[in-house]
């Protein structure tokens, strides 16, 4: 055993306190945004005031856009063409090769089209390498900046997945030793004594929400850290093992090998009759086609399909575009099915909760906030029985202007996001409402003495962001009710009331907890109450 003086004892104890809560509340913000990303491509929908009637571009015959696309395109950009639909049915078509960075590792560069598939109207159109592009698209920042706080907590590569994978295993470990020392798991689940104590009945309610959800945080932390350390960590060591160090090698071998390359030129068939027959194979149109070799005679098409309801498996196609033939059904990985590839078809949907549709999506979300609120209140625990230590105290501060900051914080990307809609620029705008919410949000948090008053004005502040969103989007340009349900779209009132519900929980939270007398008359008055 280690002997240390008291004053050592304490710095260590300091810095146990630190890295604890600081992980704690990073993992709170990757389940809280994970939690939002589960309706991403809705939110999408939602921001976007998306015409609903075609739910995909490749609904419409996109083969005579692709001809007269190519014809704008320098040729050496044909290597590959990537396409898909954004979140207005906006048909994205991205010509690239792949090119050496300053990092010395391969990166896709070329030329980004969004088109109107009705008309075939180009409605943008810039080069540059695949990062740069995708972020033109202002209709999809919203819920591309959602993503990307959930994958990487909007850091650069690698750092933002490693630290998201690390986190993802904390969580395994958790919610494992959360497994192990309840030794009454099962009298826990159903268990809410009644208690004088609000400390301890506190205490039963995080207990009960953590054993409930043990399963769920166990397998969104073995799902997400695999998908934080595939592309980080994983590819790069198999690469290094058994490829010298030859990613492309690697990624030939996943893919299986490609047949022998045939450069002589050749005419395009017809792709709309192959997507076509792709999507009669699937009873669902792609969500995505990939081309290689545009133009010659090797040329192929790929398309990938979603899960159907009910299902998990996500389906492929290879066709040989310059023939028109059907080659293949393509799995994950490799050339012909296999156990790895099954596993791949597992994990996605057991991460991203989209393989029942709406209905898992909701319970996913549901889960997902309810670890919230576990993560939230063990940490509020563990600070309370230490609160009549100074440093412990600053530490309960900094995890109420994390825990309940942080949702404000989200309003305030989409108050940027909406807002730059009337003067341009959502890619810019949507990450500055973010971290000017931010900002504001930790300045409050110093200044104002009384953290249980912080912690109710947050709340109260994210309330009226949550009730003013529907309205701020219809301002904004966004279609009313009565328009949106005309075209089908239901996601949009759809998310309107559920912000309005979100924001009368929580207003009905804060009159529970009789925040309301004391909170309004603080926050009319001049000067922060407490406040030298």
């Amino acid at each position: 055993m280690f002997s240390f003086q008291k004053i050592e004892t304490q710095k260590l104890l300091a810095i146990h306190g630190w890295s604890g809560v600081t992980l704690g509340l990073l993992l709170y913000a990757i389940v809280l945004t994970g939690a939002i990303a589960v309706f991403a491509d809705e939110i999408g929908e939602w921001s976007a005031g998306r015409n609903a009637e075609h739910h995909s571009a490749f609904e419409y015959r996109i083969a005579p856009i692709i001809r007269h696309l190519a014809t704008k395109t320098d040729p050496k950009y044909y290597e590959e063409v990537a396409l898909n639909t954004n979140a207005t049915g906006d048909l994205i078509a991205f010509f690239h090769t792949h090119v050496k960075n300053e990092n010395n590792t391969l990166e896709d560069y070329g030329v980004w089209f969004k088109v109107n598939p009705a008309t075939g109207e180009v409605r943008e159109q810039h080069e540059g390498t695949g990062d740069e592009v995708f972020a033109q698209d202002g209709e999809s920042a919203l819920s591309r900046f959602l993503v990307d706080m959930h994958v990487q907590l909007c850091l650069p590569d690698p750092w933002g997945l490693l630290l998201t994978g690390i986190l993802g295993v904390a969580m395994m470990v958790a919610a494992v030793s959360g497994f192990i020392m309840h030794k009454h798991l099962f009298r826990d689940i159903f268990t809410l004594r009644k208690h004088r104590s609000p400390l301890l009945a506190k205490r039963d309610i995080h207990t009960v929400a953590g054993s409930w959800g043990l399963p769920f945080a166990f397998i969104l932390a073995l799902t997400g850290s695999f998908f934080s350390f595939a592309g980080s960590v994983g590819l790069s060591m198999m690469a290094m093992v058994a490829f010298g160090g030859d990613r492309e090698k690697l990624i030939e071998r996943l893919r299986g090998v490609p047949p022998a390359e045939n450069d002589t030129p050749a005419q395009m068939t017809n792709m709309d009759a192959l997507i076509a027959d792709a999507s009669t194979r699937t009873g669902i149109a792609p969500d995505f086609v990939g081309i290689t070799h545009y133009g010659r005679a090797d040329a192929n098409l790929t398309t990938v399909h979603p899960s159907t309801d009910g299902s998990i498996q996500r389906w492929s196609f290879e066709y040989s575009l310059a023939e028109g033939t059907f080659l293949q059904e393509k799995p994950r990985i490799g050339k012909t099915p296999s156990l790895g590839s099954a596993v791949l078809d597992f994990v996605g949907p057991l991460h991203f909760g989209n393989f029942a549709g709406l209905l898992s999506k909701a319970v996913w979300f549901a889960l997902g906030f309810s670890m919230c609120y576990v993560v939230l209140s063990g940490l509020n625990l563990w600070l309370t029985r230490r609160a009549e230590n100074p440093s412990w105290r600053f530490l309960g501060r900094f995890a109420v202007v994390i825990g309940n900051g942080l949702p404000l914080a989200i309003v305030g990307s989409c108050f940027g996001y909406f807002l730059s809609l009337l003067y341009g620029q959502p890619a810019r705008w949507t990450p500055i409402g973010f971290v000017s919410i931010a900002v504001l949000i930790v300045l409050g948090g110093s200044l104002v003495k009384d953290v249980q008053r912080l912690k109710w004005s947050l709340q109260l502040f994210t309330m009226f962001g949550l009730v003013i969103l529907p309205l701020l989007r219809h301002l904004t340009g966004g279609p009313g009710w009565e328009q949106a349900l005309q075209t089908g779209n239901v996601m949009i009132p759809a998310l309107d009331v559920v912000l309005l519900m979100g924001g009368a929980f929580v207003l009905h939270t804060l009159h529970k907890q009789g925040a309301l007398p004391q909170l309004i008359p603080f926050i009319s008055q001049p000067a922060l109450r407490g406040v030298k």
